[in-house]
C-alpha cells in the first residue's frame, strides 16, 4: 500500500479533506467494515442453510 500511495502522490493525487478524516477514524472504520462483513457472512450462511432445508423438504417423500 505504501508503494501505491507513493506512486499516487507522485502522480499528483490529493485526498483532500477525506485523508484527515480517515486517519482520525481509521480504527473505527476498520471495526465497522469488519462488523458489516461478519453480518453479511452470517446472513448469507443463513440463506444457504435455509435453501438446503428447502431442497431437503422438496425432495423428501411425504408419508400419506
Amino acid at each position: 500500500m505504501a508503494g501505491l500511495r507513493s506512486a499516487a502522490d507522485s502522480a499528483g493525487f490529493r485526498a483532500g479533506p477525506v485523508e484527515p478524516f480517515v486517519r482520525r477514524w481509521k480504527h473505527w472504520i476498520g471495526v465497522t467494515m469488519f462488523l458489516i462483513a461478519a453480518l453479511l457472512f452470517v446472513f448469507w450462511f443463513a440463506v444457504v442453510i435455509l435453501a438446503a432445508f428447502a431442497v431437503r423438504e422438496f425432495l423428501a417423500r411425504t408419508l400419506s
